[in-house]
This record gives C-alpha cells, structure tokens and sequence, in this order.
C-alpha cells in the first residue's frame, strides 16, 4: 500500500499518525505505518505564551534558583524557536 508522507493530529490521544492519499488515518494494523505520541501537541493558533507556561516556565525557574535547565526545540527554519525562547 503506498501512502504519503503527510500527518493527522490525533487530539484524544497526543499523537500524531500518516495518513492516506484519501485523507483519512492509516490503519493501525498497516506494515510501515508510523505513529509518534507526545506529552503535548501546539495547534498552529498556540500563543508563544501557551508554549512558555507549558514547556518553559518551570526550567526557567529552575536555573534562576541554582539548578541545571536545558530546553531543546526543534521545528522549521525561521519558525520562531529563538524568538519564543528570548
């Protein structure tokens, strides 16, 4: 079965999945199908603020009370990862 490359956000579950040429998810039972789960996924409409008090906030507070913080991001070129982080 060929299938591209594109994403469905599965909200109920924090997970995103391949889904068909048609549009519509892969079958769970489907060889090479790809599902990623995660502790949180942004909507595109997510403030930086959202994204701060959920992912930053606390490691912050952290380092300026004399602990080790890191925040590793990921994403796109020119997608706002610095700016959100300054």
């Amino acid at each position: 079965v060929s299938f591209s490359r594109a994403w469905h956000h599965l909200k109920s579950h924090s997970s995103i999945t391949q889904i068909s040429n048609a549009g519509t998810p892969v079958e769970p039972t489907l060889s090479g199908r790809t599902l990623f789960t995660f502790n949180k996924i942004f909507e595109e409409t997510s403030t930086t603020k959202e994204v701060y008090e959920w992912a930053a906030k606390s490691v912050i507070h952290s380092v300026v009370r004399g602990r080790n913080g890191s925040i590793f991001t990921y994403g796109q070129t020119n997608s706002g990862k610095t700016y959100t982080m300054q």
